[in-house]
């Protein structure tokens, strides 16, 4: 057998990957690897290899590996596909072993394997403290005797008789192979499962495995808990609402705050056995809001523990509505309202920064809200206000205005084809739309809202389900659906609610196709955090699987109301999150 990897100086690793794979029956008696240092290789390494009778044959990258560009990364995979090919005439001799190196040289060492073959692509994991890795071949030995080292395998690869089958030049292998697996991967991307994060597919089977099986009630509240997450439909003015959090918001008053009123929530909250109407919903935010957040010591205290709020649950992206014309005051209109909500995100999301914690990135999204009188004053005033903050912002800010909501409640006389005039300006400055339809409307509400106001997304959409031609174009035209699944179920019901006999929509929408997203609303009303929502669905939609969960998290993602760079910077934290997060796993780490 050979052995095939790839080290940065810890030549140590090759020497625990032969010695782990030995104490297997699986003898090597030649190590190929690429070497990114210029540091000399120990002498009782070199020793040890000569003791054991291992030829061993080393190469280097050029700029010790160190990419600056696409370029020089496409030039080290060439050198990595050349090398792999030279060394990889009899694939099933080659036991690929991935953890040396970076993330970066492992992708190209694993796509060389995969296109070429080997015997078995595996991953070694060290069972105790990072203190305590083994760092010479004696203590490698003794953690080998205390089954500390653990074999992950990946599985053996079969090589593309596509590929090894050419006469291919060195110089043009990169080129032509990226070609030919590109074409074949167009061919076939509707005939194979994709994850909804792409590190996945580096997890072991059993990983894998445990991902396809049902979201447990119980068991999966820490997982959710760690897992990276995106917010995308949330109220400010719903957050702190009672308890200790308005005590907190109360107590930052510059004056004098208002009486608290006789406000309680119904038995069981907040999985009350019968649902509430949308009138009785939001009374029960009436300490909050309008009612505390002019006051700015108020309102600032109120975006503090909000933003501490999804640090917490482990959010890395955010967008927040507002209204700032229900905060106006004799001393501030609603700009200064609207630039000072803005400067207190910024401080937080900077302090975040300064201090080395993982941060979460604020947005927010403007809401302008329809009344059952026919006023249409705060949906005008908020469109105004968001195209002159967008036109005069900051480039120095990093929370901005993403998008405009046309909230408030539904029913025929005020469903959006009404809006429709009000909103062209909002389309030519380029801001994003999200219009709350389907909730209490029918899904002719829905329709209104994406072809007559080309929202983006749809907040709720519960009654979609009514006109599948409509889900389709749903699906066709990847608008996002904004459901959250506490508030839902409080306002609406649904099983198990002792008095619904309706399924909760979610898994339906999602296995159509749609980009569902899972999100809170208001947090402090429906008293539940974002992982409480992703956990609830484990009842509402029994059968729904932790993959589909990281399918709604990547939704979330992919309707975010942010620019290519951001995704693209996110897209490569949630990547490695996850997959950190499910190969550390006790179950995974075990070997079980």
């Amino acid at each position: 057998m050979i052995l095939v990897g790839i080290t940065d100086t810890k030549d140590i690793l090759l020497v625990q990957a032969y010695l782990l794979l030995k104490q297997r029956n699986i003898n090597c008696d030649e190590v190929h690897y690429i070497r990114t240092s210029d540091t000399q290789i120990k002498e009782d390494i070199l020793e040890f290899w000569k003791v054991n009778n291992v030829n061993i044959y080393i190469s280097k990258l050029p700029n010790h590996g160190i990419y600056r560009s696409e370029k020089e990364y496409f030039e080290s995979e060439d050198i990595f596909l050349n090398w792999y090919r030279s060394i990889a005439d009899t694939s099933d001799q080659c036991m690929v072993f991935l953890g040396g190196g970076n993330k970066v040289h492992a992708s190209a060492l694993q796509k060389s394997a995969f296109l070429f073959g080997a015997s078995d692509v595996f991953h070694m994991l060290y069972d105790g403290n990072r203190d305590t890795e083994p760092k010479s071949i004696q203590e490698v030995e003794i953690a080998l005797l205390n089954r500390k080292i653990l074999f992950f395998s990946l599985g053996a690869q079969q090589a593309w008789p596509a590929i090894t089958n050419l006469n291919i030049k060195k110089e043009n292998l990169g080129d032509i192979i990226r070609s030919i697996s590109s074409n074949i991967s167009s061919r076939t991307i509707n005939a194979i499962n994709e994850y909804p994060f792409e590190s996945l597919g580096l997890l072991p089977a059993n990983a894998v495995h445990w991902l396809m099986q049902p979201l447990h009630q119980g068991e999966d509240a820490h997982w959710i808990s760690s897992l990276p997450k995106i917010e995308l439909h949330c109220h400010l003015g719903g957050f702190a609402v009672s308890d200790n959090s308005l005590n907190h918001v109360r107590d930052a008053s510059t004056g004098i705050a208002p009486p608290l009123k006789a406000i309680s929530f119904p038995p069981n909250w907040p999985l009350p056995k019968y649902n509430v109407s949308l009138i009785q919903y939001m009374h029960f935010g009436d300490n909050n809001g309008s009612y505390i957040l002019k006051d700015l010591g108020c309102l600032e205290c109120q975006i503090s523990l909000l933003y501490d709020h999804l640090m917490d649950q482990n959010i890395r992206y955010a967008e927040i509505r507002c209204s700032p014309f229900n905060y106006v005051s004799k001393k501030y209109n609603a700009y200064d309202i609207l630039q000072f909500i803005k400067d207190v995100f910024d401080k937080k999301m900077a302090y975040s920064d300064s201090s080395n914690k993982r941060w979460c990135h604020v947005n927010l999204i403007i809401i302008g809200t329809r009344f059952l009188s026919g006023d249409t004053t705060s949906i005008e005033n908020h469109i105004h206000l968001t195209i002159q903050s967008e036109s005069n912002s900051s480039i120095h800010g990093r929370c901005r205005i993403v998008g405009i909501d046309l909230a408030g409640y539904e029913n025929i006389a005020t469903r959006p084809a009404l809006f429709e005039s009000y909103f062209e300006p909002i389309h030519r400055a380029g801001i994003a739309i999200t219009v709350h339809a389907g909730e209490n409307d029918e899904a002719e509400g829905i329709w209104q809202a994406v072809f007559k106001l080309n929202a983006r997304r749809i907040g709720h959409g519960l009654n979609l389900y009514q006109n599948q031609d409509l889900l389709k174009s749903i699906v066709n035209r990847k608008i996002g659906i904004e459901m959250c699944p506490f508030a839902n179920y409080q306002i609406k019901g649904y099983t198990p609610m002792l008095t619904s006999l309706d399924t909760y929509p979610l898994l339906k929408y999602l296995e159509a196709g749609a980009r569902v997203t899972v999100n809170t609303d208001n947090i402090g009303i429906s008293s539940a955090s974002l992982s409480d929502n992703f956990m609830l669905l484990a009842k509402l939609n029994p059968g729904i699987t932790r993959l589909q969960i990281l399918q709604l998290i990547r939704n979330g993602l992919e309707q975010a109301f942010i620019d290519v760079v951001l995704k693209n910077r996110l897209l490569k934290i949630f990547n490695e999150d996850i997959f950190d997060i499910i190969f550390n796993l006790e179950f995974n780490t075990k070997g079980t």
